[in-house]
């Protein structure tokens, strides 16, 4: 019985603690994304090739999405006018809603190791929303050398850092 006792102590799980209320909102706003999520994909794949704008900004309206299902509120410190004439943002990788958050707020491309791209319904996501996986064997360094036009051409881009290597 003891063990028992430590065991629930150790796991604190925050929808444990929610009412009925909240329940119902959470579902509802996950339902509210799922359906704006497949909107979106139609409208990227419809008109996201021929117009740029729509390209460029729907990965925003997803993130803002996202976070809105979440609850995240995000809250930007600083002057917000310098970073909108930047082109490459560097950051430390804390966790998975860096993405989101960046991403609801400029038209970023992130750059990802290749591995993301076979990751299922993300790996689908992060296509959509333009990601540069760059492969991290030193075979492959000459390839993608190749490939730098990419890297030309695109208005922003974003590189996560993770333990000293580019996630």
């Amino acid at each position: 019985m003891f063990k028992n006792i430590i065991n629930e102590r150790l796991y604190l799980n925050p929808i444990g603690y929610l009412g009925l209320l909240d329940y119902l909102i959470f579902n509802t706003k996950l339902l509210l994304f799922f359906i704006t999520t497949i909107i979106l994909i139609l409208v990227y794949f419809i008109f996201g090739r021929y117009v740029k704008l729509i390209r460029n900004y729907l990965p925003i309206i997803f993130h803002k999405l996202l976070l809105w299902t979440l609850s995240i509120k995000v809250e930007i410190e600083g002057r917000i006018e310098i970073a909108k004439n930047c082109d490459l943002f560097v950051s430390n990788h804390i966790s998975y809603l860096d993405i989101p958050i960046l991403g609801s707020n400029f038209p970023l491309r992130f750059v990802a190791k290749s591995e993301v791209a076979s990751w299922g319904f993300w790996g689908f996501l992060a296509k959509l929303g333009r990601t540069i996986f760059i492969k991290r064997n030193k075979n492959d360094t000459i390839n993608q050398r190749q490939q730098d036009f990419v890297l030309k051409t695109t208005n922003k881009l974003f590189i996560h850092v993770l333990n000293n290597k580019i996630c």
